[in-house]
């Protein structure tokens, strides 16, 4: 029976990895620790990149969808066409570049590849190559931690990360709001 808890506990995980990847603006550094204290270095750092590379994914779908929903005179902006046109190799050197780069927000490189003309395959083959090195920082980061904190002490900051991460985001959400009317 614990094999089983243990496998949807594994399956739970994936998916709150997979969604934190995909939303994009709630740091997967506070999900890092959480899948090593459960599973193991392996396990742990297994569940931690297959989150990331799915998420990410899963996320550049998500705005691509969203990008089609574009009203027909903003897609006319200079901007938005400017972005458009880019050359599709340019945008998977740029999005493995910028994805080698630890902490950079991942919401902004995916939203922002969504907007251009690369196709899925390309976007998940560079973002999986730029990622590796990021993600491995990450997880000897929060393994560290997970050897060094007790657990109470873990799971109290890894909580407190959540928490200031939903209070930053429906503050700016609110002052969105204040703007409009």
């Amino acid at each position: 029976m614990t094999d089983w808890l243990t496998a949807f506990e594994f399956l739970v995980l994936l998916l709150v990895n997979i969604a934190v990847g995909a939303i994009g603006f709630v740091p997967s550094v506070l999900l890092t620790p959480i899948n090593l204290d459960r599973f193991g270095l392996a396990g742990g750092s297994a569940l931690t990149f297959l989150g990331e590379i799915f998420g990410a994914l899963a996320g550049f779908y998500l705005y691509r969808f969203g990008a089609s929903r574009i009203p027909p005179r903003f897609r006319e902006h200079r901007l938005f066409r400017r972005i458009h046109s880019v050359d599709s190799r340019q945008v998977f050197g740029s999005v493995l570049l910028l994805r080698l780069v630890p902490f950079v927000p991942s919401g902004l490189v995916t939203a922002s590849a969504a907007l251009t003309r690369i196709r899925a395959g390309s976007f998940f083959i560079a973002s999986t190559l730029g990622k590796i090195p990021a993600v491995a920082i990450e997880i000897a980061l929060a393994y560290g931690l997970t050897l060094w904190l007790p657990r109470s002490v873990l799971y109290g900051l890894v909580l407190a990360g959540v928490l200031f991460a939903a209070i930053v985001y429906w503050r700016k959400r609110r002052a969105l709001k204040a703007q409009k009317t």
